[in-house]
């Protein structure tokens, strides 16, 4: 039992906590007007950030790329046009696509959020998608890179003009349904259970095609994909957090064999997980 716990805890993934106005990725520029505070910044395709929290409200508009982010049991693809809010300690963990991204990250004061607060919904995670925010977002990266006296002022009206934008468009997607969170749950439980459609649509309370169209709308992928996804999420943790031998890992996660899950592994992360182990 105590070899169980020791296991489980090492297993365990910490989440890494930001210093302010911090970010991953390369910053290509940072700008600080008092109330507002924004940087640019760029990712390498494919790059994989881990589960993390930020200690104040912070806004990415997404301004070219796509990238997946997951927090807790909910998952969405962001592409360019995205505005998501994390209010404080919003826990998540990204991965970038095939072609990296820029983000603009926009920290804005609690003074600033205060004079905002009635308006906008700074104090809950959300989620917007629209032409119009993709439209604000090269403007905002345009007066950044081109500063001149009025530029404060430029910049503080098109976060204005992204959060109005962001109000008036659709939700990028839809809410979620109750019994979700338990189907997710359970991939994520065991990945090596052999779950098939009619299981999970059995947890699910709903029919095994209502499940895989609610899966394909949400996370734009089918629910095998989906599954396979978080197996080598799990997977790559476990490569970077244990000493479990690579065979173990494999079997742990649901693959045949230690070889079938090298050939996924670096079809997925691009590096086999041996090399990923070795990294500096």
């Amino acid at each position: 039992m105590e070899r169980a716990r020791a296991a489980s805890r090492k297993d365990t993934v910490p989440i890494l906590a930001m210093e302010p106005k911090q970010t991953f990725g390369r910053i290509d520029l940072e700008r600080d007007y008092g109330v507002l505070a924004l940087s640019l910044t760029a990712y390498e395709p494919g790059v994989f950030i881990p589960s993390h929290r930020h200690g104040e409200t912070y806004l990415c508009l997404v301004v070219e790329g796509l990238f997946e982010e997951r927090s807790g049991a909910r998952g969405r693809v962001c592409k360019a046009g995205t505005l998501l809010v994390h209010p404080p300690g919003t826990v998540h963990e990204d991965r970038f696509g095939p072609e990296g991204g820029l983000c603009l990250n926009l920290f804005p004061k609690e003074a600033w959020i205060s004079l905002h607060r009635h308006l906008f919904p700074f104090d809950e995670p959300a989620c917007w998608s629209s032409p119009g925010l993709e439209a604000v977002g090269q403007d905002l990266v345009c007066a950044l890179r081109e500063p001149d006296a009025v530029t404060p002022l430029a910049v503080e009206s098109l976060v204005l003009a992204s959060m109005a934008c962001a109000l008036r468009s659709a939700p990028s997607e839809p809410k979620m349904p109750s019994w979700l969170p338990r189907v997710l749950e359970r991939i994520d439980r065991d990945p090596a259970s052999p779950l098939g459609l009619s299981a999970l649509a059995h947890v699910a309370g709903v029919s095994g095609a209502h499940l895989a169209r609610v899966i394909r709308a949400r996370f734009h992928m089918s629910v095998g994909a989906y599954a396979r996804e978080r197996r080598l999420a799990r997977a790559r943790e476990m490569v970077l957090r244990s000493e479990a031998p690579l065979a173990d890992i494999a079997v742990a996660t649901g693959f045949y064999d230690q070889s079938h899950f090298t050939r996924a592994f670096k079809l997925r992360f691009g590096v086999p997980p041996s090399a990923l182990r070795r990294a500096p």
